[in-house]
């Protein structure tokens, strides 16, 4: 189906605060026939790529482009075996090949291809034993690390062996239904952030063998986090209808706590984080609107912007995805604007928020 082309650069509503300013911008939209699953995949420290499967449902490819990418350009394809309808939304690795796609089909079933190192062949494929969502896989020097959802319901941890041929199973010590919300490898260990119904979340620290060395719950549920490299890691949860995010040192003792807003109409459960190297950003919407907010190492929000020009809301998967560039930070998604179109189409769009 081809995809009509919109490039927008509008420059969209901003708020800020301090003596930092960044300007929000809509770079590109593409129009296509329906949604479709997409994820990005960061490589090493340099590379990410946004991956976006088919409009057409006879059509098992996924396109695999820069994430800072426009329209077309540098844009490759590869043919997966089934019809995803779901992707894990995130892949982080250090290596700068052996990308892996992670999705389900539309009979529930959750399925792992690795790719060849041109990303127009995809080498194995295989089931995943016992899971029926993925949030986020990393891949570390013993294998892959694949956090989510059980068939059951609860929280769901697994080691895959770099050939993607043996699957282990991870028991964690939080016996209650919910999910992986987010992995953070750090200096030979990893850490799990399962977030329950019951509105709690744990951070669980592991060796890369899969040990579970401690558990310290958290103060909110619906968490994720980022890790801040030799500034510790920072952790974004929700406390009934308030959103915070708490920054740790590197052994996870609590530096402080800032408080970002009141969860108001359409919002998202969980926020994402971003490492800005002298501070934090948190990705999100509010209200129905992408929300970015930008905080120094100590906690102070030193600038926010949010898009009230250009019409999308929340994304139906519940989230968006961001990278950050420089100090730049690229936020991409799907949402249909609310102009009376009942065709089923839907818009792939593309956001920059500059620093000045």
């Amino acid at each position: 189906m081809k995809s009509k082309n919109i490039s927008a650069l509008l420059l969209l509503s901003v708020a800020f605060c301090g003596n930092a300013m960044a300007e929000l911008t809509l770079i590109e939209t593409r129009k296509a026939a329906r949604d479709a699953a997409y994820a990005q995949a960061h490589m090493d420290k340099d590379t990410v790529y946004w991956i976006q499967a088919s409009p057409s449902v006879d059509n098992t490819s996924v396109a695999i482009q820069s994430f800072a990418a426009r329209g077309t350009s540098g844009q490759k394809s590869v043919t997966l075996p089934v019809l995803p309808m779901l992707m894990s939304p995130l892949y982080r690795s250090l290596q700068p090949k052996g990308l892996i796609l992670t999705y389900m089909d539309y009979a529930g079933k959750v399925h792992i291809s690795k790719v060849d190192d041109s990303l127009s062949i995809v080498k194995r494929t295989v089931d995943l034993d016992d899971s029926s969502i993925v949030n986020e896989v990393i891949f570390t020097q013993e294998g892959y690390v694949i956090g989510g959802v059980r068939n059951d319901d609860y929280a769901s941890l697994m080691l895959l062996n770099k050939n993607i041929s043996k699957q282990t199973s991870i028991d964690l010590p939080i016996k209650k239904k919910g999910e992986v919300s987010s992995l953070l490898l750090d200096k030979g260990r990893f850490f799990a952030i399962s977030s329950h119904y019951d509105a709690s979340a744990y951070v669980h620290e592991l060796s890369l063998s899969g040990a579970v060395r401690k558990t310290t719950q958290l103060r909110g549920g619906a968490a994720t986090g980022v890790s801040l490299g030799n500034r510790g890691f920072a952790i974004s949860y929700r406390v009934d209808r308030e959103v915070f995010i708490e920054r740790f040192d590197g052994e996870m003792k609590s530096l402080w706590i800032k408080k970002l807003h009141d969860v108001a109409g359409v919002a998202t459960r969980k926020g994402s984080l971003l490492d800005m190297k002298n501070g934090i950003a948190w990705v999100g919407a509010n209200n129905d609107k992408l929300t970015i907010y930008r905080l120094d190492d100590n906690g102070n929000v030193i600038h926010t912007s949010i898009d009230t020009s250009s019409g999308y809301g929340l994304p139906p998967s519940g989230g968006y995805l961001s990278i950050v560039l420089d100090r730049d930070i690229h936020v991409r998604g799907q949402d249909r604007k609310n102009d009376g179109t009942v065709d089923g189409s839907i818009d792939s769009f593309y956001f920059i928020d500059r620093e000045r």
